[in-house]
């Protein structure tokens, strides 16, 4: 069936297309060359910082819990109300206030919670600012994650498709000259359809390649809110920071039961479970009215000067739902800590079991490989061209190194994805 598709392909316009494969491909580079922002990862983490449009929004979502805060602290009010006499049916007059016959009254009360409820819905209200705050430091840690394995991603993947570029330049430049020899009947049709399907096999792995950089850069570009394209450009050290040499799982899931935000939301759910059952039972106690009256001729006496005392009745409400209620959510509180206690050490005990499986693999590769390779296939194209080796010994070994150079910087993609998974189940960052 492949021999039958590639004698089909013989009699299209084969210099055409492969004209615009190759023009397609050498121009797309992983990324554009104008209009690149080109960052190291400690430069794209400032950008991130300071311009991510999430941790924007998140900030000011922990300003308004804050606010909230603060609302929850002050004291009621005092009310004030006042009683003008409207019409006198005795003197007939309206609006007849003034002195001596006139009558107003004036009257001023204030609500006190007795039973602390104000108190504690100050410390529910400030836990829960606590809580938005730690939200804030999860998203954080998230978002940084993405953008860490995208930077790397699109790092190492970019660097395969700069080489893989000139792969298929010098396999094109072989294609153009045999095409010569096919006409002329030097070659068979099998042998220059073989080094077309290399050449299209090498090339459709190249879009595999494009479409993960393009679907990273554009995670890149969202996170860091630029509308340019972002080029990483990591520095030696950032690189080379990645050693598992010294990580211990037990230390690992210790860090991070310590610092997880996410755990620490968890006990934030907690506090203000307990602070809400505490506030739903003080609700249960009747708050107290206390004020004052004053009339000037509306009472027994003129210039009435009265205390007024008032307090609703506990007979039908006592507040029990709402406290069930609050104990009911206590307790899911608690459940969903113990959950998140044990999904922590199953992270890192995945993450841990990754990194050290990549970095032994990536340790066994002769990181000059990117470099003999390429020299390799220029050594080999020479050899098939001057026939020291056959054309299925010269596409065999074309296709090995090709795939090793895309093998190669998967693996240093993975690595990295690894280690920064490491990081990011952890807590904190590990590799500096």
């Amino acid at each position: 069936m492949l021999f039958i598709s590639l004698y089909l392909f013989h009699f299209m316009n084969k210099k055409y297309i492969l004209s615009l494969i190759l023009l397609l491909f050498l121009k797309i580079d992983g990324y554009p060359q104008e209009d690149t922002l080109r960052l190291t990862l400690k430069h794209a983490d400032s950008v991130f910082v300071t311009g991510n449009l999430a941790l924007i929004a998140a900030r000011y979502q922990v300003d308004a819990a804050k606010a909230q805060a603060i609302q929850a602290k002050v004291f009621q009010n005092p009310y004030f109300s006042a009683e003008l006499s409207l019409y006198n049916s005795e003197a007939h007059n309206f609006f007849d206030i003034g002195y001596p016959e006139g009558n107003k009254s004036f009257a001023l009360t204030q609500l006190f919670q007795v039973a602390g409820q104000r108190i504690t819905g100050y410390r529910l209200a400030a836990e829960a600012a606590k809580m938005t705050e730690l939200q804030y430091y999860d998203l954080t840690r998230s978002l940084k994650y993405q953008l860490h394995q995208s930077f790397f991603t699109v790092y190492y993947l970019s660097r395969a498709v700069a080489i893989i570029n000139k792969q298929l330049e010098m396999l094109y430049e072989t294609l153009k000259g045999y095409k010569g020899q096919y006409a002329k009947g030097n070659i068979s049709m099998k042998d220059y359809s073989r080094l077309e399907a290399s050449y299209l096999q090498l090339s459709n792995d190249k879009t595999g390649i494009i479409d993960q950089i393009n679907e990273n850069e554009k995670t890149l570009r969202i996170i860091l809110a630029q509308t340019r394209y972002v080029a990483p450009v990591p520095s030696k050290e950032e690189t080379g920071r990645y050693k598992s040499s010294g990580l211990k799982i037990a230390a690992l899931i210790a860090t991070a039961t310590e610092n997880r935000p996410d755990l620490k939301v968890n006990e934030s759910m907690i506090r203000q479970g307990e602070l809400n059952l505490s506030l739903q039972k003080r609700a249960a106690v009747p708050d107290l009215t206390m004020g004052v009256d004053y009339s000037e001729n509306g009472n027994y006496v003129k210039n009435y000067t009265g205390l007024t005392i008032g307090l609703p009745l506990p007979v039908f409400n006592r507040n029990k739902g709402n406290i069930r209620m609050a104990a009911a959510q206590l307790n899911a509180y608690k459940a969903n800590r113990e959950q998140g206690t044990l999904g922590v050490s199953a992270d890192v005990t995945a993450a841990y079991n990754k990194v050290n499986e990549l970095d032994n693999e990536y340790g066994k590769i002769d990181t000059s490989l990117v470099v003999q390779v390429t020299e390799l296939s220029s050594g080999i194209l020479e050899n098939y061209r001057r026939k020291n080796i056959s054309l299925l010994e010269f596409t065999d070994l074309f296709e090995a190194f090709s795939q090793s150079i895309i093998d190669f910087y998967q693996i240093s993609t993975n690595r990295a994805n690894a280690f920064e998974e490491l990081n990011f189940v952890t807590g904190v960052e590990l590799f500096k």
